[in-house]
Formats: structure tokens, C-alpha cells, sequence
């Protein structure tokens, strides 16, 4: 499985992720209480808050990361992934994810948290890209799908990673084709692919 983890990290990572599919709500102190073994509950929050706080556990989240993103992309050689801006709740903070349509579904592949100064910032739009893709698979080529948020060095930083994407596209916009042909997106979607 996680190669790159240490076996002291991978087994609480474990407990941790299996309490919260069980308790659907994600804090330290409900990931605490719905860990399922006889130690008191005080004792499983205290176990939950070092495990959140250990450094090492942060400087291997880049390995975690990829090899979700291995397992979830497999050999899906056009991967379509999702990119959003959100606030972090009662906090100054932005959250850039991207997560994988499956199914219906959007399950997040990675994300990187910044603050309000870098929110929708070309530094923060290239480093988040950089590292997006060193945890994809060599041989996919995802086509990225992004809302109305999103701007012009977005997808030039998209379509140098040698990927392709959509974005929406607000109000009546004149957008250029690479064939430099000049035309209205109402309400539409601008594709680069």
C-alpha cells in the first residue's frame, strides 16, 4: 500500500479514516470520540490531536496524495478533474482543490490551502499546478474543468503543463480560438482542448 509512509503513521492514518466514514463529520474531537477501541475518549482526542499535529505526518502528505491519486486515476489516460476555489470556514484562509469526477462523484485528489492574498493569484495558480502534477500518473493527460472564476493566465498555466481544460465563462465575453478567430461565449463554456 503506502510505501512511502511510515508504518507508525500509516496504522493511526488508517483508524482515523475509517472513524470518519463511520462519523461523516470531520473535527479532531469527533474523529477522537469515533475511534472504536477501550481507551477513554479524552485519551483518543489527545491521539487525534499529536497524530494532526506530527510534523513528519505532514512532510509525507505529498506521497499520500499521489498514491490516492494513483490508485483513484489508474490508467484513465484523460482524467477529467475539477478545480475550485473555496474559504476555508472561520478563517482567512483559501482552499485550491481538485478532485476527480467518478461516477457522479468528485473525490478530491489533492488541495492546497492559501491565504487571502494568494487567493486566485497566478503564484498560487503555478505552484498548485506544479504540484498537481507530480502526483498524477505520467501518462495521463487531464483536461481540467474550472467555473467562471478562473482567467486567462489560468489556462495559459494549464495548456503549458501540456494539459487541456474547460471553463465557464460569465456574461458576453469575446473569446480568441487558437486560430486567432474572434467569437461570443454568452453564458458558455471557453475550451481549450
Amino acid at each position: 500500500m503506502f510505501r512511502t509512509i511510515h508504518g507508525k503513521r500509516l496504522s493511526p492514518l488508517c483508524l482515523f479514516v475509517e472513524a470518519l466514514i463511520r462519523e461523516k463529520k470531520l473535527s479532531l474531537t469527533r474523529l477522537g470520540r469515533a475511534l472504536k477501541n477501550k481507551t477513554q475518549e479524552k485519551h483518543n482526542i489527545k491521539r487525534c490531536d499529536r497524530f494532526l499535529g506530527n510534523k513528519l505526518l505532514h512532510q509525507e502528505r505529498q506521497s499520500i496524495y499521489k498514491e490516492v491519486a494513483h490508485r483513484l486515476i489508474g490508467t484513465i489516460e484523460r482524467p477529467l478533474i475539477l478545480v475550485d476555489w473555496s474559504h476555508v470556514p472561520n478563517t482567512t484562509h483559501y482552499l485550491l482543490r481538485a478532485s476527480l469526477v467518478a461516477k457522479g462523484r468528485a473525490l478530491s485528489i489533492y488541495e492546497e490551502v492559501f491565504t487571502k492574498q494568494y487567493e486566485n493569484s497566478n503564484k498560487a495558480h503555478r505552484q498548485f499546478l506544479h504540484h498537481l502534477k507530480t502526483l498524477l500518473p505520467e501518462t495521463c493527460r487531464p483536461i481540467l474543468i474550472t467555473d467562471a472564476g478562473f482567467y486567462n493566465s489560468w489556462f495559459r498555466l494549464v495548456l503549458n503543463q501540456g494539459w487541456d481544460y474547460i471553463g465557464r465563462i460569465r456574461g458576453i465575453k469575446p473569446v480568441r480560438s487558437p486560430q486567432n478567430s474572434k467569437k461570443d461565449c454568452s453564458g458558455g463554456l471557453c475550451c481549450g482542448i
